[in-house]
């Protein structure tokens, strides 16, 4: 990872709670299959599909470290919390997953090897959330890569 990805995704961790699960990821290399990097969902506001401004920057360096393997399949998976129904939720993910997957292939990723779910709120972080703290860990981004089929 590329050290400005670094301490961009450091201030991120610091700011907005990001946590990276990889480990041994070296360019020019296929990702572990268990990657995934994991975002609150600061990428949109509320009731909106449309990526905020502020974050583009973000992708565009998180496209960037990714170009730097050699391959690689991706899921953009976005989380709703509880609050809305399930049919809302459902749309909702899967129309912010979707504008994840086509900003990233505008950034170079290759259409083919980036998928876009919507898991709507059938994986939360805090089953039951009761506070708007634990919704908004429910409400996030993972960006998960997955095994290479031969």
């Amino acid at each position: 990872m590329s050290s400005m990805l670094k301490t961009i995704l450091v201030s991120v961790v610091l700011l907005t709670g990001f946590s990276n699960n990889c480990s041994g990821q070296n360019s020019k290399d296929s990702f572990p299959s268990e990657t995934q990097w994991t975002f609150p969902q600061f990428f949109f506001d509320l009731d909106s599909d449309s990526i905020r401004n502020n974050c583009t920057m973000l992708l565009d360096l998180i496209a960037k470290d990714i170009l730097k393997h050699d391959s690689f399949t991706m899921e953009v998976g976005v989380h709703t919390d509880e609050r809305f129904s399930e049919e809302y939720s459902t749309c909702l993910s899967c129309k912010r997953a979707e504008a994840l997957r086509r900003y990233l292939i505008l950034r170079g990723i290759p259409p083919n090897a980036i998928v876009a779910k919507g898991y709507n709120d059938t994986d939360p972080v805090i089953h039951n959330a009761q506070t708007e703290e634990e919704h908004q860990q429910n409400r996030r981004v993972t960006i998960r890569f997955l095994p290479l089929e031969p």
